[in-house]
């Protein structure tokens, strides 16, 4: 069984992985993409150099974390397709579903379990459309980083890649949430959680 206690806490914590992960990539691109040749001298610093890669590691172990099907990991969203998909739903979620349709005006809400697992397989579908993207994620995790291989040749992600995989995340995570719910999350990143405004000071 499922309760609605686990699903919030479930989503609460796929919500600061991805704020994690959208915080790190943020601090990656304003790294790579100086504005300008003063900013391009501050960010060539090693402090800075050292500080991308620390972000990029942090970009792969979270979106591994993600998006693994790995039945070893916590709070994945694959292991919340399969939970959703296979377990019964406790009253509480019972009572959500049955509030939403009773005071229904947004065709997003989910009304029933069936709602749900539509929902489940869409993105279901939407997640292994990116297999290939998602075992190099794993593998990187798994070889260059929690065990590293001196002869590891595993390509490095791209912030496009990156960018790709959190907006897949954002998409998952809202449609569930406002599905359940009725709101959305922005995962807006504020100035203050990143590097710009030091780099522009350092300038």
């Amino acid at each position: 069984m499922i309760t609605l206690y686990e699903l919030n806490t479930w989503l609460d914590t796929l919500e600061a992985t991805i704020f994690d992960v959208k915080v790190s990539a943020s601090n990656i691109s304003r790294i790579v993409n100086p504005h300008n040749e003063n900013e391009r001298k501050v960010v060539s610093n090693g402090y800075f150099q050292q500080s991308k890669k620390t972000a990029l590691f942090t970009c792969t172990i979270q979106l591994a974390k993600l998006f693994s099907p790995n039945k070893n990991e916590k709070r994945s969203f694959i292991k919340l397709f399969n939970r959703i998909e296979s377990d019964y739903f406790g009253l509480c979620i019972q009572q959500q579903l049955i509030n939403n349709n009773n005071n229904n005006n947004d065709e997003d809400r989910f009304c029933s379990k069936s709602d749900v697992i539509d929902n489940v397989a869409k993105h279901r579908n939407n997640v292994n459309t990116q297999s290939e993207l998602i075992d190099r994620i794993i593998e990187l995790r798994d070889k260059s980083f929690a065990h590293s291989d001196p002869k590891e040749t595993t390509a490095k992600l791209t912030l496009a890649e990156i960018g790709y995989l959190v907006e897949l995340a954002v998409s998952i995570y809202n449609d569930l949430y406002n599905g359940f719910f009725g709101i959305t999350y922005m995962f807006h990143v504020n100035q203050s959680w990143t590097n710009a405004q030091i780099i522009r000071q350092l300038s």
